[in-house]
């Protein structure tokens, strides 16, 4: 997920992603198998409702989940007057693993990068402590077995069932090393001294293979005194030495299309509305785990199971930004 792909502007390379994440959350609670469930019907707007059988009264109050609603496929209104304009190579956009990571490769690469982030810089904090590592040097070292790249593979297909971007996930396989290293680079030794492993060393009955699923100890943790958050502030550290420079408590607004290609990025900070004029824009703004309406209209089936009182929601502060911007600029 911190993997750029292609960008539009000709030599824009990335360093491939440290890891393919961890899982997405998505909470889903059932309703009652108890007695007969009420028939849910379609009401206006195409809203699902519950509580309510076709033709009888109610108990309690309805609950509507509106699984079509698609209010957020509309673009903001066009802004024309910006307290800042900028010009530069490439813009990024959220600065979790794979903003920091896309900042700092640009940025040595020698782009001139501009990277905006809506937390404040001096509350900023990264998500999540961990993850995972296909044979990072301090795995190595610590004597944690080698990963064939291409069983992790296959392995990782098997248990999913063929349904991930196969290249995508190769592409993580083969790059995990050297770009774990990459990353974890301006750790000291004290600091990789806080660093745990989980399932490592492996207890006495600890299994390894289940019904020809594997498991492998490759997980690089953090939470003791070197948390993400430090590593993350090491990184941001080196992309401003190369020369990026950081606009924290900015949001992104919408993308800048002309002639169907990026042109910039339009955002918003507390002075205002600035521009981004650039040949390139990184989304890395995270998922839509804080945007119910956006997980139900990706996720009718959790929706729809719903009963009073819940909502979809993976408890995140990600209202789905970014996958709005993207939608906008006319991507699938």
């Amino acid at each position: 997920m911190s993997h750029m792909e292609e960008a539009p502007a000709k030599g824009l390379s990335r360093r491939a992603f440290l890891s393919l994440g961890a899982a997405a959350a998505a909470v889903a609670a059932g309703s009652s198998l108890a007695g007969c469930a009420p028939t849910p019907r379609f009401i206006e707007g195409n809203s699902m409702t519950y509580g309510e059988a076709e033709g009888q009264a109610s108990a309690g109050t309805n609950v509507i989940h509106n699984v079509k609603d698609t209010s957020w496929m509309t673009q903001p209104t066009e802004v024309t007057d910006f307290a800042a304009e900028y010009d530069c190579d490439a813009v990024v956009c959220g600065l979790g693993f794979a903003g920091t990571t896309a900042s700092r490769e640009l940025a040595e690469q020698g782009k001139k990068v501009i990277v905006i982030e809506k937390q404040p810089e001096d509350t900023y904090a990264a998500t999540g402590n961990e993850f995972a590592s296909l044979n990072a040097a301090i795995l190595k070292k610590r004597g944690v077995p080698a990963i064939d790249p291409v069983e992790f593979y296959q392995n990782f297909m098997k248990i999913t069932s063929n349904m991930p971007n196969p290249s995508l996930v190769m592409k993580f396989a083969q790059n995990s090393e050297a770009n774990s290293n990459w990353y974890l680079e301006p750790l000291s030794e004290e600091d990789f001294a806080t660093m745990t492993t989980a399932f490592f060393p492996p207890t006495e009955h600890q299994m390894s293979e289940l019904s020809g699923i594997k498991f492998w100890p490759s997980v690089c943790s953090f939470y003791g005194g070197c948390n993400q958050t430090k590593i993350v502030g090491m990184n941001h550290d080196i992309a401003k030495q190369h020369g990026a420079e950081f606009l924290y408590g900015t949001t992104g607004e919408y993308l800048i299309m002309e002639d169907g290609k990026v042109a910039g990025i339009v955002a918003k900070s507390d002075a205002g509305y600035i521009k981004v004029n650039c040949r390139a824009v990184v989304l890395s703004c995270g998922g839509m785990g804080g945007n119910p309406e956006m997980m139900a209209y990706f996720m009718p089936d959790m929706a729809q199971a719903l009963v009073e009182g819940e909502q979809l929601s993976s408890m995140s502060a990600n209202d789905g930004r970014g996958v709005q911007m993207a939608y906008w600029a006319g991507a699938h």
